[in-house]
């Protein structure tokens, strides 16, 4: 029986570009590894492009981790071999963020075809029907593979927000997208907000970090309503205001698809937070609502979101920590959870540590995720922890 090694994590050992060229010049070749986790190295140009160069005959590969290295903009067009690639699903390129702009347009390529006017269209193909004229990659098709993408903190910008548009406008099997932490200007929000309204695919998407205008806001809120496969949404740090409260309560009342919403760390303000917290009590999809640090505090506003968790009867987590909900308010929310025969929450699942209605703990404490919770050590010291969002 012969055995091959089909996952192999070389993550932290200051590779260089040299070591890349072996490395990909071996992938070339290889039929069995399906999964290359390259993160925290020293690959820049030529060692991307290598392994970009190595996808035009890998036949194995599903998923490739470049997070954390120094790839920039130069040299990232290679990947258009993506285009010629029947198998890789997974493409991990966070946290370069000198590949800036220009980089983000050329690693969009190979997932849709060239945007082209009509003068152009025509151009090709004549050229294509052409006996002397060799077809490039450029010509081809667009990727058909490609299923997760994570491109967060790399330098977006405006040509890459509108290259990810005309992706996500066209694409069929991008189910999984991560843009977080690039910081979009306002047209770049716009920009995307269009191509998620019109996409079809996505399930996942995290857009944490890339502060919305009202506009901006707005037009997300809009695209996220009838999204029509979308069930995990992260905004963490993106809507803030009243006006943005009440157009996220318009999603959060028309989408029927949405199971986790995080609003995180926006401060969501008066009326309309008011409007977004009476609409829990009409959904009938989400599972899991974040709305930890977002200016929860008034009593009013606290007794409408109780009211709502005792018509909810989907709803199985809520994240409400680091408010400043009162000592009343965490009653009320408890009271509600409790005497309701729909409600699905737990006190182990609603989320109140860190407001000022909530006793402080004698024990030790972990900090996960924004909430806090009892943990032992066996010297009795305090741990703390923070878990990655």
């Amino acid at each position: 029986m012969q055995y091959f090694v089909q996952s192999l994590n070389l993550s932290g050992n200051q590779l260089n570009d040299a070591s890349i060229e072996h490395l990909s010049s071996a992938l070339s070749r290889n039929g069995a590894l399906k999964h290359l986790v390259l993160s925290y190295n020293s690959i820049s140009a030529t060692g991307s492009s290598a392994l970009a160069n190595s996808m035009l005959t890998n036949i194995a590969l599903k998923h490739i981790d470049l997070t954390h290295n120094h790839i920039g903009s130069k040299g990232l067009l290679e990947w258009l071999s993506l285009k010629a690639n029947k198998t890789l699903t997974a493409l991990y390129m966070s946290h370069n963020p000198e590949i800036a702009d220009e980089g983000g347009v050329d690693i969009l390529r190979p997932l849709a075809e060239e945007p082209l006017s009509l003068h152009e269209e025509t151009r090709r193909q004549l050229l294509l029907k052409s006996k002397t004229y060799t077809a490039s990659l450029h010509d081809a098709l667009a990727n058909t593979t490609i299923r997760t993408l994570a491109l967060s903190e790399i330098g977006l910008s405006i040509a890459s927000a509108q290259r990810l548009q005309h992706v996500l406008s066209s694409t069929k099997v991008l189910t999984s997208l991560d843009v977080s932490m690039n910081s979009f200007q306002p047209q770049c929000n716009l920009a995307i907000a269009a191509g998620i309204a019109a996409n079809t695919s996505l399930i996942y998407l995290h857009y944490g970090a890339n502060v919305f205008d009202d506009a901006g806001a707005q037009a997300m809120a809009k695209a996220l309503e009838n999204h029509p496969t979308l069930q995990s949404a992260l905004f963490p740090s993106c809507f803030h205001g009243s006006q943005a409260a009440t157009w996220l309560a318009q999603t959060i009342s028309t989408n029927s698809h949405l199971t986790h919403l995080d609003v995180s760390s926006g401060k969501l303000e008066y009326p309309g937070i008011l409007t977004l917290c009476k609409a829990i009590s009409t959904n009938t999809t989400l599972q899991t609502l974040e709305m930890t640090s977002i200016g929860l505090k008034s009593d009013n506003v606290i007794q409408v979101l109780a009211t709502a968790l005792e018509g909810n009867s989907t709803l199985r987590q809520l994240h409400l920590g680091y408010n400043n909900i009162t000592l009343r308010g965490c009653k009320l929310l408890r009271d509600a959870m409790e005497k309701s025969g729909k409600c699905q929450l737990s006190s182990e699942t609603l989320y109140l540590e860190g407001n000022s209605g909530v006793k402080s703990r004698n024990s030790s404490v972990l900090i996960t995720g924004g909430c806090l919770s009892p943990t032992k050590r066996e010297n009795n010291n305090v741990e703390f922890k923070v878990d990655s969002v």
